[in-house]
């Protein structure tokens, strides 16, 4: 394992949810996904 890599094991990540949204695995296959403008509404 890398050691400078270690501390970002247990580091927080800001707006992880919202990444997750973004960059989530539904976004690939489009199956499940949603455009901003319907989860806006």
């Amino acid at each position: 394992a890398n050691s400078m890599a270690k501390k970002w094991m247990t580091a927080p990540v800001p707006n992880y949810d919202k990444l997750v949204n973004l960059f989530g695995n539904d976004r690939a296959t489009e199956e499940g996904s949603m455009t901003a403008k319907e989860m806006r509404n």
